[in-house]
């Protein structure tokens, strides 16, 4: 087996593993929300919602770049030998994290009343003020996430968000219980809820801690990981063991130039859900909602249409998550044959996740949130999730080529694509969030918005500098085409079964029948080539199915 291919089963065996706990963080998450809507319902959900969406801004400030250019760096030093290298490019990043961490977990606590008040929702800062120490771990984690992640090991990344997410479920519903029961006013009680996301990131990053000490330990006492055998417990300008005398300073000046547009990009994002947030409250006030209806809506969008519109694409971030080092290192050793199957294939992927996501959650929307949550709470969200639905295709292109941008050394692009994107999605916001009769529904239309504008403003940047053109037919249109069959068949599968069994069994059933007529429709059109099965299951394996026409 040549280094090609073993390069290509190194990517696959990551994208499949992180893949799988990908789904498992998010059935978690799914069996944590579902209970906690129950305990502080859309109230606390809204303050519960208010408080992580400024967290989220916090810690794509802290962590969206360096992360991902630790993973370059690594691969880069990992493709040339340098392993010294690699690992002591960690130190720095944990020793720059730990700053971050810390000044970051300061402002959210002590800043916690003045960022409630500055989104209209001024309940939420009990909730803000317990979200902080959360960044703190988080940030650590991040360091350690980037290093394994150029290494192309995704195992302790896997599993510390699987740890993550079942320490989120078990004590946050512990704390909410147990806060509800004290008779807590609501926002209290979410508050308390966020105390199981702190003890669950702890958690994580421990893992992650006693993962990197015991991989050094198999590897050489103290030694870079890769130089067996070697002693060097301090990695330093000049080191003998750092396998080259690039100053530490000189290190962090080239993660800070690749990591500062990466948390542009992140942060304009993060940023804009913040201020859409505010645009939320404030314009529903202005058109008759109290305070505590409009955080109700909100709560209920945030709380249920969300949750199931972030369910796909956790089959497409962990191929973005992938991608970086994987063309990173080949773009390090001159393989552009390489580079250029990695860029159509990652693009090819995305569009058949994430087209028939799109069509299916849209057209079973308010079956699956009846399946899932209160049937008045679904009946609001449904609406809502069914145009949220449609912009998780342009959400899937757009992650994907975002990550071929910032492997490829075009870090900067995605930040054009994304605060273009962020335009939209608050001009539109306010305008039709203020219109009588759309109120709510405004906000799924603003992100709908954004994201087809962010997907196609990126997909032009990946064509005119990677000068690789994905097969359109290939890629899009024979997908399209089978995954609008697909959503045909769930909607009158669903149609045709509820007048003769439970509604919770025909939904389950079209959605298994819209899988399997997918399926069928993709091989029919030859929209899976037996490549594209080599690549997903060995050339042995595939070799035993072989396609129609093939």
């Amino acid at each position: 087996m040549n280094d090609a291919n073993i390069r290509q089963k190194k990517l696959l065996a990551g994208v499949l593993f992180l893949t799988l706990s990908a789904v498992v963080v998010k059935v978690i998450g799914l069996l944590y929300k579902i209970p906690l809507i129950n305990i502080i319902g859309d109230d606390g959900m809204g303050y519960f919602n208010s408080a992580y969406t400024i967290y989220t801004l916090f810690h794509m400030i802290a962590t969206a770049g360096l992360p991902v250019a630790v993973s370059i760096l690594v691969a880069e030093n990992l493709a040339q030998g340098k392993s010294g290298k690699a690992r002591r490019i960690l130190r720095i990043t944990m020793l720059l994290f730990l700053g971050i961490g810390s000044v970051g977990s300061a402002i959210m606590f002590f800043g916690s009343r003045g960022l409630a008040s500055a989104i209209g929702n001024s309940p939420a800062r009990h909730a803000i003020a317990l979200m902080a120490p959360v960044l703190f771990f988080v940030c650590l984690s991040s360091a350690m996430r980037g290093y394994f992640q150029g290494r192309q090991n995704m195992t302790p990344t896997a599993v510390s968000g699987v740890i993550e997410a079942g320490g989120k479920l078990v004590f946050g519903i512990a704390f909410a219980v147990w806060a509800n029961s004290r008779g807590y006013h609501i926002a209290v009680v979410a508050a308390y809820t966020i105390l199981g996301i702190t003890i669950s990131s702890a958690l994580g990053f421990l893992y992650l801690w006693a993962y990197a000490v015991i991989s050094n330990r198999k590897e050489g006492r103290g030694a870079p990981a890769g130089v067996k055998g070697q002693c060097c417990k301090h990695f330093h300008s000049g080191c003998e063991h750092t396998d080259d005398s690039e100053s530490n300073r000189s290190i962090l000046r080239r993660l800070v130039k690749i990591a500062i547009p990466i948390t542009l990009s992140a942060s304009v994002l993060s940023l804009t859900n913040i201020i859409d947030l505010a645009i939320v409250m404030r314009r529903l006030q202005s058109i008759g909602y109290s305070e505590a209806m409009a955080n109700q809506l909100y709560g209920n969008y945030t709380g249920l249409a969300v949750p199931l519109f972030n369910l796909p694409p956790v089959l497409i971030y962990p191929i973005a998550f992938s991608i970086v080092p994987y063309i990173s290192a080949a773009l390090s050793r001159g393989d552009r044959n390489t580079t250029r199957n990695a860029i159509s294939n990652a693009i090819k992927s995305a569009a058949m996740i994430g087209l028939p996501a799109s069509i299916g959650l849209s057209v079973l929307a308010l079956p699956i949130l009846t399946l899932l949550f209160d049937d008045d709470s679904a009946m609001a969200a449904a609406p809502l999730l069914a145009i949220l639905g449609m912009a998780i295709f342009f959400i899937s292109i757009s992650a994907v080529t975002t990550a071929i941008l910032q492997a490829c050394g075009k870090e900067k692009l995605p930040i054009i694509s994304i605060v273009a994107g962020a335009v939209v999605k608050l001009l539109s916001s306010y305008i039709l969030i203020g219109t009588p009769g759309i109120g709510i529904v405004g906000t799924p239309i603003g992100t709908l918005l954004c994201y087809i504008t962010t997907a196609g403003l990126n997909m032009y940047f990946v064509v005119r500098h990677t000068k690789v053109m994905p097969d359109l037919r290939k890629a899009f249109v024979r997908p399209l085409i089978a995954a609008s069959v697909c959503g045909a068949a769930a909607y009158l599968t669903n149609r045709g079964l509820i007048a003769v069994m439970d509604f919770r069994a025909a939904v389950l059933v079209a959605i298994a029948v819209a899988a399997v007529v997918y399926v069928a429709m993709l091989l029919l059109l030859k929209a899976v080539t037996q490549q594209d099965l080599a690549l997903l299951l060995g050339e042995k394996r595939a070799g035993k199915l072989k396609l129609m026409g093939e």
